[in-house]
């Protein structure tokens, strides 16, 4: 089977549960639907949008640049990411479990950094620096340019809850010291992917050694 129509086929798929999830997000914020939450349907809309919109951006200069659809692994990640921190969110889950809040920040900074690096190896033959680094097989630069994205965007997340609060009047940014406890469980996902990524090219280069061999 073609990988690319394979590829695009699972993209459209999320695309659409990515705009069921959506549409149900937006009837709940402007009060066509009722649900109750632990915290804002502002934050979650705001969450997905965001989202959504980072992939298909990345998606349009993927195909413009390289002439083919990324990964669907990036579109998977993000999807399961995003549902798990809305799940949490319409279920209560973050009420019910106090480590759910936790948890998820350290799944959401895994996933983010995990596709951010697939992303940014898919252009590394397209950069000069990149190919110079790729002669010398060194993986560092696009694991630490993939964790000071997520960094960023952890940090922007957590102004966009202190902001939040300020209009809407929500606990978002909960005790002092949650802000500090969020970063830190960013940065252990972030660490998490980054373990993931070098155990993998381990296990890769192992197995070419074992064929060769």
């Amino acid at each position: 089977m073609d990988t690319v129509k394979v590829n695009k086929t699972i993209i459209n798929l999320i695309r659409l549960f990515f705009g069921f999830l959506l549409i149900f997000e937006l009837l709940n914020f402007i009060g066509i639907l009722h649900f109750e939450l632990v915290f804002t349907w502002f934050g979650l809309v705001v969450t997905l949008a965001f989202a959504l919109w980072t992939l298909e951006l990345v998606t349009y200069f993927f195909r413009k640049i390289k002439g083919t659809y990324p990964p669907a692994t990036i579109w998977i990640i993000a999807f399961f990411g995003i549902a798990f921190d809305a799940f949490g969110d319409i279920f209560f889950l973050y009420a019910k479990y106090p480590n759910w809040d936790r948890f998820s920040h350290f799944f959401m900074s895994m996933a983010v950094c995990y596709t951010s690096y697939l992303f940014i190896t898919a252009f590394r033959y397209d950069s000069l620096v990149l190919r110079l680094m790729e002669k010398n097989a060194r993986i560092e630069i696009p694991v630490a340019a993939a964790g000071l994205i997520t960094l960023a965007l952890s940090a922007l997340y957590e102004i966009e809850e202190y902001l939040e609060d300020l209009v809407f009047g929500s606990n978002r940014l909960g005790l002092g010291t949650d802000t500090a406890d969020d970063l830190a469980f960013n940065l252990l996902g972030i660490l998490a992917a980054a373990a993931i990524i070098y155990l993998s090219i381990f296990l890769k280069r192992k197995n070419r050694i074992v064929r060769i061999m």
